[in-house]
């Protein structure tokens, strides 16, 4: 997003590829502005109030869900967005229209 604002995918691995239904997959914004060096720290306890906030973006399960798409239809695995203009490709998959 910019040099210092990220988006962080959490997922569950389930879907489409291993047989079975996706539940848990959701895009995160974080922001490492006031992130911590913590590199030489170990041990729970020392890291306690460390960690980054996040604010969810996107709960992509429950968007493709809502937009017809099956739990078990929806690939196990996300690796990886980009953003753009929307086209044009025909019909209407969300905000990208399939020719």
């Amino acid at each position: 997003m910019n040099d210092h604002e990220f988006l962080v995918d959490e997922r569950d691995s389930k879907g489409l590829g291993d047989s079975s239904k996706a539940a848990f997959k959701k895009i995160y914004r974080i922001d490492l502005t006031n992130a911590q060096e913590v590199s030489n720290i170990s041990g729970e306890n020392n890291l306690v109030g460390k960690a980054l906030s996040k604010t969810l973006f996107l709960d992509v399960v429950a968007a493709l869900t809502q937009n017809g798409i099956k739990e078990e239809d929806i690939p196990a695995k996300l690796e990886g967005l980009a953003f753009g203009e929307d086209k044009d490709i025909d019909e209407k998959i969300g905000s990208i229209k399939k020719r």
